[in-house]
């Protein structure tokens, strides 16, 4: 059994196949009233390791990953009086990725899609991601996208 020292609550988003590596969201309240959120990654090698957020955000939760654990997907934000200001990202081998911003840098036209939100992601050559986007035109509505991003 393994267990963790994190202060807050932790919120199981699952394993991989082989049930090496597990992702969790920690939701903390330091005593503010706000809670607070740091999406992690565990190993037995590692124990639990915060995936980081963008240098503009303070905060992180997993959504989705991949079946052999090596990539997940979330969102990376900073709450700015009341407002979630927030990122869809890929985390891998390599870091955080701003998924919007490496979308476009491949070229991938997002179609008129705001403030997409990423679910799922399976591992390979190229990556392949799964989410909904909000389009804004007479009338909002969400739509459901996929797209590849080369692997890194």
């Amino acid at each position: 059994m393994v267990t963790t020292e994190a202060d807050g609550r932790i919120e199981l988003k699952g394993l991989s196949d082989d049930g090496t590596v597990a992702y969790a969201n920690v939701i903390r309240d330091p005593d503010t009233k706000q809670e607070t959120a740091v999406a992690m990654r565990f190993t037995e090698a590692l124990g639990f390791v915060p995936l980081p957020a963008l240098s503009d955000h303070d905060q992180t939760e997993v959504r989705g990953f991949s079946k052999d654990g090596s990539l997940a997907v979330g969102v990376s934000f900073v709450v700015v009086d009341g407002a979630r200001k927030a990122r869809s990202v890929l985390w891998d081998a390599t870091g955080t990725r701003d998924l919007a911003g490496e979308l476009e840098g491949a070229g991938i036209d997002l179609q008129g899609l705001e403030r997409l939100s990423v679910e799922r992601v399976w591992t390979g050559t190229p990556i392949r991601l799964q989410g909904i986007g909000y389009v804004h035109h007479d009338i909002d509505y969400t739509q459901l996208w996929f797209a590849e991003l080369p692997a890194r």
